[in-house]
């Protein structure tokens, strides 16, 4: 893969929101359960999740 630069950082967290929210809206996984079926350990999941709380950007799930 190389050196990933900020854009592709966030695309790629973005891009693993969206997937969580699919899971667990549309499968009924709890958050941990979406992290783990994408191969996220626990930390990167619960860091993604509290960067993402807070913002309105269409993708966050409504709370479990």
């Amino acid at each position: 893969y190389g050196i990933l630069n900020k854009e592709q950082i966030m695309a790629d967290k973005e891009n693993y929101l969206v997937a969580i929210d699919i899971l667990r809206c549309h499968l009924g996984k709890s958050y941990e359960e979406a992290c783990e079926v994408l191969g996220l350990d626990a930390g990167v999941g619960h860091r993604l999740r509290e960067q993402s709380t807070g913002s309105d950007n269409g993708y966050t799930a409504s709370a479990e």
